[in-house]
């Protein structure tokens, strides 16, 4: 009887075991999880690399028609994004080479133009005068929206400079008429050099400048509602 008291009230050695593999149990995942932490993200795959996988894949004969139709819809697809993706890449490099140049000549600009604008006014300037001057400044204006809606996926030639190359030259000059022309037609917006720039000094498109409006409107709103919503769970 004593023996077996004994043994009802010794601990159980398995119980210590138990407990060891539980905390070995226990390190594994997070182990596992400093792991998976350490590798990085997969990169998403390039339009131009995604056509190429599904070229490959159009090379299996035995792909069915449905199938192969639906890819080559596909690549089309991905053939426009590849071309816009390169556009705004080409977009965005010419915008920061040249945005210090364009800044200048733009100040320089709105300086003639404030200067023509204060001339104007001046109630005692004769008729002929004052067809002179409305012809600078009919120049000025002109030579802003050279300035502000010069191509952006090209190579800015200055508007002050002029350049060896005759054909350079040329060239700014069937720009600056192409530009004048679209402003006229209402095909451009006349530009007065007082509008907000982004970050690489170009003056947003009309759709980006309402997609960016509508963006802020509705951070507003929601900020608005989230102030209200609190106010209301403290009283």
């Amino acid at each position: 009887g004593g023996v077996g008291a004994a043994a009802a009230t010794e601990p159980e050695p398995a119980m210590a075991d138990n407990g060891s593999h539980e905390t070995a149990g226990q390190a594994k995942p997070t182990s596992a999880s400093a792991q998976d932490k350490k590798q990085p993200p997969k990169k998403q795959k390039s339009a131009r690399q995604r056509i190429r996988d599904i070229e490959r894949l159009l090379k299996n004969p035995r792909l069915p028609q449905a199938i192969r139709a639906q890819k080559l819809a596909e690549i089309d697809e991905l053939a426009g994004r590849a071309v816009e993706s390169k556009r705004v890449q080409k977009e965005t490099k010419m915008a920061q080479r040249y945005r210090m140049v364009k800044f200048f000549e733009r100040r320089k600009v709105l300086r003639h133009w404030q200067s023509a604008e204060k001339k104007l006014k001046d109630p005692n300037l004769s008729p002929s005068d004052r067809k002179g001057l409305t012809e600078i400044f009919e120049k000025i204006k002109n030579d802003m929206n050279y300035i502000m809606h010069f191509p952006k996926d090209e190579k800015y030639i200055s508007l002050f400079r002029d350049p060896d190359d005759e054909s350079v030259i040329k060239k700014r000059s069937d720009i600056y008429i192409g530009i004048q022309v679209k402003v006229e037609m209402g095909d451009l917006k006349q530009r007065t050099g007082l509008e907000a720039t982004d970050g690489d000094g170009n003056v947003p498109d009309d759709e980006d400048a309402g997609k960016g409006k509508a963006k802020k409107a509705k951070k507003e709103k929601k900020k608005s509602d989230s102030s209200s919503s609190s106010k209301k769970r403290k009283a």
